[in-house]
This record gives structure tokens, sequence and C-alpha cells, in this order.
């Protein structure tokens, strides 16, 4: 039996959520829905951790919130991605603005994973890769994630028969900086760019998550507990769980460590939708390259053949010659190598 090893970019979940060139109109979007949602007891405050301020009402807070969008979308025309704005936050030591950007993103992908359905790709991968129960998700394929959407969790649902987001996440043995599975081995998902949602407490991992289950609603408690969130973040009350990979502030707890472990015995490597940007390239290249038995390499891409190249840049040190197969027709499904 062939270890695999899964890596999802962008490219996995565009059918359903903006790539970086629509992020700026689609932040305008989610603005506009904030501007125009009735709120009942706009008046009233947003008590966080039951203390209150009489002068922070939830009109107040949603026009903060408004002008914080407003602020990500410009940036994000200004920028070649999101990422790339985050970075240079990050380079510049302004943290506040960096966990500012992380606590915005997550707010955004709550609305706008409820604002359309799971994209069918990822219900199709895992009735191709689930024998019989959910109990034996396969214990030969790893899954490494870029993305911090929660497309796997929802799309599990369907299996599980259980909406919460939460529930779903402990049985994909899903793991990020912040976030240990109890399972050491087998089957693993790794978000190394963590997950849009929030933790309210970093030692005990207590979630928040705007968006709870797939049947939630973007409707007056969507509004609340998203305007809610913000304030909680705005005081030091909820930490956003989203936390790129290249933030490596928490050694023994680095995602990539965790990743690069796992997969080190991969001998099947299937890219999706992945274009290996130059600012992952360390990152890509350790991980990688921990992979020492790895004989072949699928890249399903519309530009997969262009991607060849990138990839060949990360293979010093192999003895062993590797087979890379790009991808590019069947995009309607993520592929499945004949290894599994």
């Amino acid at each position: 039996m062939k270890n695999i090893t899964y890596l999802f970019g962008a490219g996995a979940s565009a059918e359903k959520l903006p790539l970086v060139k629509d992020l700026p109109n689609k932040l305008a979007d989610f603005k506009s829905f904030l501007e125009n949602s009735f709120l009942e007891n706009d008046d009233e405050p947003v008590k966080v951790d039951d203390h209150y301020d009489l002068n922070l009402t939830y009109s107040i807070v949603r026009k903060r919130l408004i002008n914080d969008i407003e602020w990500l979308a410009t940036a994000s025309e200004k920028h070649s991605s999101i990422d790339t704005f985050a970075k240079k936050l990050f380079i510049r030591g302004e943290k506040d603005l960096l966990r500012n950007l992380k606590t915005l993103l997550t707010i955004y992908f709550s609305f706008e994973q409820l604002r359309v359905s799971p994209d069918p790709r990822y219900d199709a991968f895992f009735a191709s890769i689930i024998s019989s129960s959910i109990t034996n998700l396969p214990s030969n394929i790893n899954i490494l994630s870029w993305n911090y959407d929660s497309q796997f969790e929802l799309s599990f649902s369907e299996y599980l028969k259980n909406d919460n987001v939460f529930k779903n996440e402990q049985w994909l043995r899903t793991r990020n900086k912040y976030k240990n599975s109890k399972h050491d081995d087998g089957f693993g998902l790794y978000k190394l760019n963590g997950t849009a949602r929030f933790f309210k407490n970093l030692i005990n991992n207590d979630d928040y998550s705007i968006l709870r289950s797939v049947s939630d609603e973007i409707n007056y408690d969507y509004l609340k507990r998203a305007i809610f969130a913000y304030q909680s973040s705005v005081e030091n009350k909820f930490f956003p769980s989203l936390s790129f990979s290249w933030e490596r502030d928490i050694a023994e707890k680095s995602i990539i460590d965790k990743a690069a472990r796992a997969v080190q015995n991969s001998n099947v490597l299937v890219v999706i939708g992945y274009s290996f940007p130059f600012f992952n390239r360390d990152i890509d290249k350790t991980i990688i390259q921990c992979m020492g038995s790895l004989e072949k390499v699928y890249i399903q891409d519309p530009y997969a053949t262009k991607l060849e190249e990138r990839f060949n840049s990360f293979k010093a040190g192999y003895q062993e010659k590797i087979d890379i197969i790009p991808i590019e027709k069947d995009l309607d499904q993520f592929f499945l190598p004949p290894e599994l």
C-alpha cells in the first residue's frame, strides 16, 4: 500500500470562494451587507466576558467593523495577495494590524461560506476515499492544506450526519499551530495557515466560531455573532485561529514540523490547485524534502505543466527519479491517483 499525501491550495476552493483577484470586490459585498442588514436592539451594548461599555453599542461596533473591512479591501487591491500584505505587516512588526487583518478575514470567510454551499468536489473526494465507514478513514492518506476555509469540515457533515463544524474537525483529526489531534498517526488534516475562527482561550483551546454548522444562515443571529466576535477580538478576549505558517513564533507548536513528520514516508504526492508561490518556498521545500520515499507527483491545475519547473526546484538531494505528471483536464473532481 502506497502512502499518499494531498497538498491543497486556493484553487481547490476556487469554485465557491474568491481567488486573490476577486477578494476586493467580495469584501465590498460584505461591507454592503453589514451596512444594509437589519439588526434588532442596535443600541444594545456589546457584552464581552460579562463586561460591557454603554458607549459600545452594536450600532457603533458595526460601524467600526465596516470601516475596518473597507481598510482591508483597499489594502488587498494594492497588493498581489492578502498573504503578501499580511507578511509585510509581520516583517514590519505591526502586530496589531496583522491581528486585525486575521480577525477581519475570519469574519469575512464565515460570511462567504454561509452565502454559498460547500464545493461539491470535497463531497466527491470523501465518497471516494472512505471505504465503508467514517470510523475507517484511510490510514495511508494525509492532507496538507494552505487554505483557512472550512470546506473539508462542512462537506464532511454529510457523512458524519452532524452539522457541527467542531465535531467534524475532530473526526478529521485536524491539526494546526494551536490544535492537536489525539491521534499521532494515520489519516490527518493539517491546516498550514490555521482555520478562520477564534479561540477564547489559547491554553485550553476553547473555540468560538461564527460559522458553526452547514445549516447556519446569514440572518440576525449571524450578524450579532459577527459583531460580538469582532469586538471580543478587539478587546483581546478572542484570538484568531488563522495563523500564517511563516509566523514561527511558537516553535514547539509549529504546524510545519507536525506536517513534515506526518508525510516523511509518502510515496505519492497529489497537488490540487496550488501554484507553489515564492513566499511559501522555504516551507514547501522543508515539507517536500522530508518525503524521502517520494516516487511520483501528480499536479492537478489548469497550468500544471508550467508548475513542474517550480516543483523541480524542491527536488535537490533526491537520488531516485521522481515522475511528475500534470493533470490539466477533468478538473471538476479532485484527482484520485491509481495508487489509492
